[in-house]
This record gives structure tokens, sequence and C-alpha cells, in this order.
């Protein structure tokens, strides 16, 4: 039901009041824009987002990877950081210490280790690699002999292609 009031405004279906005096179509165009320019500015709030996320990658990989160390240095560190005793008194160590030994500890352990095992690990590489044609040749008479069970038994073709996927998975 529409009441015309004495402020010359039309009350809506809605109830809201409307001014008498605006064209319609302006009336109606409003929230239209006003949706239009929300999209928009959510749109280049979102790409804008996404370009410094990308532009900072390297910034956050590093903020990670260093958040994910710390947490797993710092039991290191609480372990180590207890009173010390010298000569009868008992004396904390400052903490910047036990941090630069935990990660003196664990460099020089990963140094340690790189260093007994790339010889072997090399080794290793060099066997492979002579031995490699040996592997191929091998996988080659494999393929042969299956070859020859699907002549022999005369397999259906659909039959041989999923036998086949299931093997080379």
């Amino acid at each position: 039901m529409l009441a015309i009031h004495m402020t010359k405004g039309i009350d809506t279906p809605s109830g809201e009041l409307e001014r008498a005096d605006e064209p319609v179509s302006q009336r109606r165009e409003w929230p239209q824009t006003r949706t239009f320019v929300r999209m928009l500015l959510i749109i280049v709030a979102l790409a804008t987002t996404l370009w410094l996320l990308h532009a900072l990658r390297e910034v956050f990989l590093l903020v990670v990877l260093s958040i994910f160390f710390a947490y797993l240095v710092a039991p290191l560190v609480n372990l180590l950081h207890h009173p010390v005793h010298i000569r009868g008194r008992q004396r904390n160590p400052p903490r910047s210490l036990t941090i630069g030994i935990v990660y003196l500890a664990i460099f020089g352990s990963i140094g340690i280790a790189l260093l007994l095992l790339l010889p072997i690990l090399g080794e290793q590489v060099t066997q492979f690699a002579n031995q490699a044609p040996m592997y191929l040749t091998t996988a080659r008479g494999r393929a042969q002999k299956l070859s020859t069970l699907y002549q022999q038994y005369q397999l259906p073709a659909s039959l041989r292609d999923a036998v086949t996927n299931a093997v080379t998975r």
C-alpha cells in the first residue's frame, strides 16, 4: 500500500521513504552503481594482495623457514640455558651464547655428516651410472618376455592394455 506524505515522499513496499522530486531511474541506479563500485574495490584489493604475495614470496619463505627453525631449536636452547657452577659460584650464561652453541652444534653435525657421506654417495652414483646400461638391457628383456606372453596366450587388446597400465604404474 503506497501513501503520499506531507513531506512530498512516497512510501515504498519495503518501508523506505523516497523523494518524489527525484527521477525514478536515478533512484534505481544508485544501488546498482554502489554494488558495482564495491565489487570493483574487492577485485582491486584481491589483485593487490595477490601481487604483494607474489612479489614478497622469497621474504615469506625466509620468514616461514626461520620461524620453523626457531621452533625446532628453542627446546635445545632451553635445555642448555641452565646455571653453571664455576668455583663455587652459580653463573648464568647469556642466552645468545647458548643459541650460538646450539647453532654451532647443528651446523657442525650437518657438515661432518656431509663430509662422511658425500664420498660414499659419489661412489654409489658412479656405480649406478656404470650399471645403468645393464639395467636398461634387463628391462628390455622383461618387456620382450611380456610381449611373447601376450602373443602366446592371444589376449584381447583391452586386457593387454589393462595389464600394461597396471605393470607400468
